[in-house]
């Protein structure tokens, strides 16, 4: 019993870690999976922009609270949730609150 507990918390921790609002300023591209948003970028000044098939999409801000991105687009008052699984440099991996599998992006400039 204490073996799973300890697993447990390992895993939990690992996924809920903190996450340095610096690594995710930049832009994204969707690579592969559902995704509420195809490409999207997340400015230093906490403002957002998405496009879909290279065109505007959406406006707002944005928020980091733990390892959860938060969207208000200025279109409507919904908050759209983002969980960061895993970014690196080159690639980062989100799971929208609104979908069931996490999606794959690619960091552009």
């Amino acid at each position: 019993m204490k073996i799973r507990s300890l697993l447990t918390n390992i895993l939990t921790s690992h996924h809920n870690r903190r996450i340095d609002e610096k690594t995710l300023y930049g832009s994204y591209k969707s690579k592969n999976g559902d995704t509420v948003y195809e490409e999207f970028s997340l400015n230093k000044d906490h403002t957002f922009s998405s496009w879909i098939h290279q065109k505007p999409n959406s406006n707002g801000s944005w928020s980091l609270e733990g390892n959860i991105i938060h969207i208000k687009e200025d279109s409507n008052s919904n908050d759209i949730k983002i969980k960061v699984i895993n970014t690196d440099k080159n690639q980062a991996t989100f799971k929208f609150d609104s979908l069931t599998d996490a999606t794959e992006f690619e960091c552009v400039e």
